[in-house]
């Protein structure tokens, strides 16, 4: 009844209906309240405006605010501290402080650096008075060295380990990584290499020392803003500032979460995409940040921000910053990019950059590149080092561009054609079908200068062109406008109605953006036939994927969360000049994709002749349509496409749930239900066992109605009757469908006739 009241009292709140509010609080003092609910009592206490606050009982007087000058008054007790630090990253968090709170330690701070969802009420589950939890206000993006820096201030005991919120550990963590007054302890990203383990790179981050050592080097270097670098620099300083010896973690007792790099660094000033090709943006970032923090003075305590603090129950404190951060210089941060460009080109295409008239003008070549977006393998490419052969075309303004560019197309084959434009920034743009493209490239004539030079280019003629002549940029717009054609690229995965519903949604998505359709469909263990093996279809298709490809140019969401830099559920975001790459098993997150838009394109298809033979003798009046899937549960997950590696192991285990639940005996027993309602009533069955069949054959007999076949596989043959059986579901008066199915969904998407719809495990 009390919890009732509180949460009350929060919706009052939220609708700031203060005095409401108020009222209830004060009622709720009269109780006998226990330290969780004074504690609570409080913290919705300290929400209303001062005009609106009741008076408090005498007991509650020790939970209200305490002014702490700064965050490092703290008394400093033998012990162990966990400090970690999460912004928007609830879920993983509340996973990990699950084995934290296993470890023998006497505190665990959390700071949340400004959560959409406060972390006090993503773990409010969680009861240990060990938890301490540090509320920053006001901060728009994710800054790990402040982050953490005021949790390690912060700590009130002698050792501490420092954990992302993305890490959880063994329950003999503490006793497997000990550390002495000489030593720090600290993961080591290539101790997952060796173990073949790249998603585990990301222990490197979790270290355990000494607060003494830590406060002497100043923590944290606040200097390092982006990602990547700052723990390493942190590692440097312990070892050289105080004399430490290094101990590793032990890596079976750590483990990282795994989830895809954008999720990682979402809060971030972080270049997500892999546009250098080989090189990993982490690295990128690593080099800069290792130019700025050795460039710099070294970082001192001295420079560490202010803090406002505020105590608002035993186990809460709220926070703003005061000082603003420390100004780095444009310049340095501008010979940092140019760096760690150097850098790359150094170790990996040093013969480029040999090439070029100087150092720095070529790296900051690169560096634009890599802020434009233009993948490298491109470049290399361009500039004739790269395996793929190519052709750089310059225009001799003897006739109109577009046609120029549409002449470049017509002799394209498997050869790269590229055609600069000078312009005032970088910009890259395909035009053409995917195998028969123009590179179109727009750089500062200073890079293009760059590019000649190192082809030896430079003041020569063009074999067919004349003299080497650049398009300006307002031509090459004009020129790409006019021949450019956007288009969605669906890549349809798994199964039949996997497919059917992910090509739907992203017809819709083209549809709505004036897109050109294009199909990808390749036949694979999950579905064994073509395209054109099911419906007769006027528009684009492509039997090959070519997602790597893709990722070029292309716009690419991977919906495929098993596969390398996938992110299902990724907000698709058109760009009206570049083509969209969809791969999916699932419709697409966007406001333009929706159940009835979706639905008009899979209405619009039409099956082959040899489909709708299948089921054109089928009288459905008064039926009862089944779709009974059980194959893929637990025990009956034996065939390559019903394998965990086709889905997370989350995934995997919800599909073994609801197999259980469309048992064929559920059916059953709400079929007889119905047909006692209804004597005349038949049952229309689509399963995928033939035992499902042989039963529903002993038992209902006439009444029964189904499409008979051989195979139950799929291959070509089977799926052909898969689609026919959809259909023929889809014509019924009410569906018993399977949840979690697919396949009972595209049933209900090609339906028109149901009154109805039931579903297994919910409804029966």
């Amino acid at each position: 009844m009390l919890s009732k009241k509180f949460q009350l009292v929060k919706s009052e709140l939220k609708a700031e209906n203060f005095s409401l509010a108020s009222d209830m609080l004060a009622s709720i003092q009269a109780e006998n309240l226990s330290d969780t609910a004074k504690e609570l009592h409080f913290a919705l206490y300290s929400r209303l405006p001062a005009e609106n606050k009741p008076v408090l009982l005498e007991s509650e007087e020790s939970f209200t605010a305490k002014h702490l000058s700064d965050l490092d008054n703290q008394e400093i007790k033998p012990g162990i501290s966990i400090v970690s630090c999460c912004m928007n990253r609830n879920e993983n968090l509340l996973k990990a402080i699950k084995t934290w709170i296993k470890l023998p330690v006497d505190e665990i701070i959390i700071v949340d650096w400004s959560s959409n969802e406060p972390v006090s009420e993503s773990i409010k589950d969680i009861e240990d008075k060990r938890i301490k939890i540090l509320r920053v206000e006001g901060e728009p993006k994710w800054v790990l060295t402040y982050g953490f820096n005021v949790g390690l201030r912060f700590a009130s005991y002698s050792r501490i380990y420092k954990f992302d919120a993305d890490i959880e550990v063994s329950d003999n963590f503490i006793e497997l990584n000990g550390f002495n007054a000489q030593q720090f302890v600290r993961g080591y990203w290539k101790s997952a290499l060796d173990e073949g383990l790249d998603s585990q790179v990301y222990v490197n981050g979790s270290f355990g020392a000494y607060k003494a050592h830590l406060e002497s080097i100043g923590y944290y270097n606040e200097l390092i803003r982006t990602y990547g670098w700052d723990d390493s620099d942190l590692y440097e300083r312990l070892a050289s500032q105080c004399g430490l010896g290094t101990t590793y973690l032990n890596f079976r007792s750590v483990l990282h979460m795994e989830q895809e790099e954008q999720e990682r660094t979402s809060n971030q000033d972080v270049i997500n995409s892999d546009f250098l090709g080989s090189i990993k943006p982490t690295e990128f970032n690593n080099q800069r940040n290792k130019f700025i923090g050795r460039t710099t003075d070294y970082w001192s305590v001295e420079r560490l921000q202010n803090y406002s603090i505020e105590q608002v129950t035993q186990q809460e404190w709220k926070l703003a910053r005061l000082s603003e951060s420390i100004h780095i210089p444009h310049y340095l941060i501008d010979d940092a990019n140019i760096y760690a460009a150097i850098h790359f080109m150094w170790h990996r295409q040093h013969q480029l950059i040999s090439k070029a008239r100087s150092h720095t003008s070529f790296a900051k070549f690169i560096f634009e590149e890599y802020k434009a977006g233009i993948n490298f393998e491109s470049t290399l490419a361009l500039l004739g080092k790269g395996q793929t052969s190519s052709q750089l075309i310059c225009y001799d303004g003897t006739k109109p561009y577009s046609e120029f560019i549409r002449n470049c197309q017509t002799k394209n084959d498997k050869e790269q054609i590229f055609v600069l434009a000078i312009g005032d920034a970088f910009r890259h743009k395909r035009i053409g079908e995917y195998g028969g493209f123009v590179e179109l490239i727009i750089m500062p004539k200073e890079f293009c200068d760059e590019v000649l030079h190192a082809r030896h280019l430079e003041g020569l003629h063009t074999k067919n062109e004349g003299k080497l002549n650049f398009v300006d940029k307002n031509t090459f717009d004009a020129a790409f406008n006019q021949l450019f054609t956007p288009k969605v690229y669906v890549d349809a995965q798994h199964g039949l109605g996997n497919r059917i519903r992910a090509i739907g949604s992203a017809a819709a998505i083209a549809k709505k953006t004036n897109r050109e359709l294009v199909i990808v469909w390749e036949a694979d263990q999950h579905c064994e036939c073509q395209f054109d093996d099911l419906f007769s279809y006027d528009g684009k298709v492509i039997n090959k994927a070519f997602t790597k490809d893709a990722h070029r140019t292309m716009d690419v969401y991977n919906y495929m969360e098993v596969e390398d830099g996938a992110c299902k559920d990724k907000l698709i975001e058109p760009d009206d000049q570049q083509h969209l790459y969809l791969r999916a098993a699932y419709t697409f997150n966007s406001p333009l994709s929706n159940w009835e838009s979706e639905n008009e394109f899979i209405h619009s298809l039409v099956p082959t002749k040899e489909i709708l033979k299948m089921v054109e003798n089928f009288n459905l009046d008064n039926s009862i349509a089944a779709h009974i899937r059980m194959e893929a549960g637990e025990g009956l997950d034996h065939n390559t496409y019903d394998s965990v590696e086709n889905w997370t192991q989350e995934g995997h285990d919800q599909l073994h749930f609801w197999r259980e639940k469309s048992h064929y005996s559920h059916f059953i027993k709400r079929i007889d239900e119905l047909f006692a309602q209804d004597q005349n009533a038949k049952i229309f069955l689509a399963t995928d066992m033939p035992e499902t069949y042989k039963v529903f054959e002993e038992y209902y007999g006439e009444r029964l109605v189904y499409l008979k076949r051989e195979v139950y596989d799929r291959s070509k043959e089977q799926i052909k009757y898969a689609l026919a059986d959809a259909i023929l579901l889809s014509k019924a008066q009410k569906l018993l469908g399977s949840t979690w199915s697919s396949f009972s969904e595209l049933a209900m998407r090609l339906s028109t006739t149901y009154s109805e719809i039931e579903m297994s495990g919910r409804d029966f």
